[in-house]
């Protein structure tokens, strides 16, 4: 997939040559594109502009120097996706009784579930400990239909047992 890097310096003075404002601008590049999150790939195309055509400076009363180049996300910069990622301090006060089950992303919860199923603990227990519901048959259907739609067997007997 290919990506663009927009970046945009304002031209504080006009007497500068194209030449000099790019000379400035591309000590810069490398450090705004680690802000952005990308790792340019190629080399920029140079274009100035009137601000009032630039999105998001169409404010400013000048000109602007604008630099385009591809561009790939970072690899060590991912997004927080609570579908995906823990956050520990959340998962501390789910079991501490500070905050519920609803407050969690779908990842948190599931690291919860299984890890007090691995302690032992049924559906009705689960569901009172993360306060999922306010009855505990509510929060035993409420943990009973998330281990079902994200696949979390069952612990039998024997398997807690061991």
């Amino acid at each position: 997939m290919s990506h663009i890097l927009q970046l945009v310096w304002p031209i504080l003075d006009e007497t500068h040559t194209r030449s000099e404002l790019i000379a400035e601008a591309l000590a810069d590049v490398d450090e705004l594109a680690a802000e952005s999150s990308a790792v340019v790939t190629g080399p920029p195309l140079w274009l100035i502009f009137p601000a009032a055509e630039v999105p998001g400076w169409t404010a400013y009363p000048g000109s602007v120097l604008v630099a385009r180049m591809p561009a790939i996300p970072d690899a060590e910069f991912s997004a927080w996706r609570s579908r995906r990622d823990i956050d520990p301090a959340k998962v501390e006060q789910a079991l501490a009784g500070q905050i519920t089950a609803r407050q969690l992303g779908t990842a948190e919860r599931r690291h919860l579930v299984e890890r007090l199923m691995a302690d032992g603990l049924d559906d009705m227990q689960i569901g009172i400990r993360l306060r999922w519901s306010d009855t505990p048959l509510k929060s035993r259907n409420c943990v009973l239909r998330f281990r079902t739609h994200h696949k979390i067997p069952r612990r039998t007997k024997e398997a807690a047992a061991a």
